[in-house]
């Protein structure tokens, strides 16, 4: 299982990398960007191919929504999940509308990892 986490604060990107690999123990890799460094490497399939995708939805360079986007067009079987500390309701419908398959608040503590594992692992059928 290959994870992608694209958000724009080093700190998120680092914290969210180590409950990321307590909560998935089969990850064989967690990759993490940044905005603009998700867009230089946009061409790279062997890069931004991943099973799991984590995006923050308010970034500079580019929006969380359009990173959602473009992985959606790209990679239709991705699981992505949106995190984002703007929890209202329009919010969370446009993201998923946009292609989002979770939304969770920031900031994704080991928990709520726990809960987006169950929920990827019922829609993969393990």
């Amino acid at each position: 299982m290959k994870i992608l986490h694209v958000d724009d604060s080093s700190l998120a990107l680092k914290l969210t990398k180590n409950h990321l690999t307590k909560a998935f123990p089969e990850v064989e890799q967690v990759t993490t960007l940044k905005p603009n460094e998700f867009l230089e490497n946009y061409n790279d399939n062997t890069l931004l191919f991943h099973d799991l995708v984590l995006v923050d939805l308010i970034m500079p360079d580019i929006s969380g929504e359009n990173v959602i986007k473009l992985i959606r067009e790209r990679y239709p079987k991705s699981f992505i999940i949106c995190l984002s500390s703007n929890v209202q309701g329009l919010v969370q419908e446009r993201v998923t509308s946009e292609g989002a398959d979770l939304f969770i608040e920031k900031p994704p503590t080991y928990e709520k990892l726990l809960s987006v594992k169950e929920v990827y692992d019922a829609r993969n059928g393990n």
